[in-house]
């Protein structure tokens, strides 16, 4: 497996004095290798007759992983029903789904430039975290259950979901579960993102939203977008956030009236739920901003917080970021006008 060479050796000097982000960081010795599994691929495109030998065949890994897939994820049957494989195979026969993952062949496959930007992200995950395992990575076409299922030793990724908000399958969806915000983020430039943020959440945090005040959810999920900045510190902001390129201009261009609208309406210290799902959960736009803002602004005024903080703390590791107080943080705030 190749893992490509994104930045010329003069900016990757940590030591430089040219370099002006923290997180572009030397990787150069580092390089990890990722071990994936393309059940997708791999069931798909085979017979029905050998599939009996072919899970048999699995090594222990991909049993295991196999029977997260069946069990957790397609919640097809217990893996040992003596009736699994014909049920599992009748979900491969459907032709929907075959047509599906004739399109997700077509877009992922092969797998070389996926493979090896998500090893890339996960090779400076372990720059800041040199203690802590890499999942092992396995890919599937599960008709829509899940985008990203996270553990702590391997993460699934629903290759459907980022096969393309063009592709037919995907615009015939029901809109009622799969309104247009959601849509629109089924693109294939999110989809390593979306795995390091599973990753990032289920390793390094217990997920507090709507548990929290507002102000701490901001902080909270500020924090799991620096990580996200630390593993992809040369993606677009808007990839990061999964914005439209338009959205992330607006709210670079409206940090200012956000906090103001924040501050205004004494949101800080609020625990209301409503509030909470207004500002940091997917939607068409932040209720209480213009309907031209994007949905989740809290999430990306955080990471605005916490991305201040941490330029102006440079002693700060991202490791010792995870127990810095949300006041502490907050203290110093000056939003970009």
């Amino acid at each position: 497996m190749k893992i490509r060479a994104l930045i010329a050796a003069g900016l990757i000097l940590f030591s430089s004095c040219d370099n002006t982000n923290r997180l572009e960081v030397n990787i150069n010795s580092k390089h990890v290798a990722l071990d994936v599994i393309h059940f997708d691929a791999l069931l798909f495109n085979s017979d029905t007759a050998e599939r009996a030998s072919q899970i048999a065949s699995f090594t222990n890994q991909e049993q295991q992983l196999f029977s997260v897939l069946v069990e957790d994820i397609m919640r097809i049957s217990a893996v040992n029903d003596p009736f699994m494989i014909q049920k599992f195979d009748g979900f491969l026969q459907e032709t929907h789904w075959r047509k599906l993952q004739d399109d997700i062949d077509s877009v992922f496959y092969p797998f070389d430039d996926f493979e090896s930007r998500l090893a890339e992200a996960f090779t400076y995950y372990k720059y800041h975290f040199p203690a802590d395992t890499i999942p092992a990575i396995f890919t599937y076409n599960s008709g829509f259950n899940y985008g990203v299922y996270p553990d702590k030793k391997f993460i699934g990724v629903g290759l459907e979901w980022y096969v393309g908000s063009n592709n037919k399958i995907v615009k015939q969806l029901p809109y009622d579960a799969f309104p247009n915000y959601i849509k629109a983020h089924m693109e294939p430039k999110f989809m390593l993102v979306d795995v390091i943020k599973g990753w990032l959440l289920i390793k390094h945090f217990k997920d507090e939203l709507l548990q929290a005040s507002f102000l701490e959810n901001m902080m909270f999920y500020g924090k799991v977008m620096y990580y996200v900045d630390a593993c992809f510190p040369f993606e677009e902001n808007d990839v990061k956030m999964g914005y439209a390129p338009n959205e992330i201009n607006w709210v670079e261009n409206n940090e200012e009236n956000i906090w103001a609208t924040v501050v205004k309406e004494k949101m800080l210290f609020e625990n209301d739920i409503k509030v909470q799902k207004q500002w940091f959960v997917d939607a068409p736009f932040t209720a209480g901003l213009p309907q031209e803002s994007p949905g989740k602004v809290g999430i990306w005024l955080g990471w605005q917080m916490v991305k201040q903080y941490m330029d102006e703390n440079e002693n700060v590791s991202l490791q010792q970021l995870q127990t810095v107080k949300a006041e502490t943080i907050l203290k110093n705030y000056k939003p970009n006008k």
